[in-house]
């Protein structure tokens, strides 16, 4: 499987596709959405770029109260 062939990659693929659909603003869905796909990721072996980007994202997107909620659930 590309899995076990290309980690590394598909990580970073998937770290793209998520910070491309945070870019956009949401409702509270989305913002789940995010975090349950974050939490995915957790489980695939990515805990560490999860951690990464649940942290960029605190940063970049501060002034989004719905987002900031759901990420403390992670």
């Amino acid at each position: 499987m590309l899995k076990k062939d290309y980690p590394q990659q598909i990580l970073e693929k998937y770290r793209s596709e998520l910070n491309k659909m945070a870019s956009y603003s949401g409702d509270r869905k989305k913002y789940r959405t995010l975090v349950s796909l974050l939490c995915s990721l957790k489980i695939q072996g990515g805990g560490k770029i999860a951690a990464q980007i649940a942290n960029d994202w605190r940063q970049l997107y501060k002034n989004r109260p719905a987002m900031m909620d759901e990420l403390k659930k992670l």
